[in-house]
């Protein structure tokens, strides 16, 4: 269950960047949130991307899908 939950997230975060880098825009209160969350984390700031990722594994770990 970790594996399949750990490749959703990297999926999903892989997507959601792709999706980013082309022009699709998220919906504003996702972005401001992300950007907040980005803004949040110590230096080096993690990248839009990498921000994704790390929120995904995070939602999935706290809610069980991923140890």
């Amino acid at each position: 269950m970790d594996k399949i939950a750990a490749s959703i997230a990297k999926v999903l975060g892989e997507a959601m960047s792709e999706a980013i880098a082309s022009g699709h825009d998220l919906p504003s209160a996702l972005s401001d949130a992300l950007d907040a969350w980005i803004a949040d984390q110590p230096d080096p700031k993690p990248s839009r991307p990498d921000a994704i990722r790390a929120v995904l594994t995070a939602h999935l770990t706290a809610t069980g899908y991923l140890r």
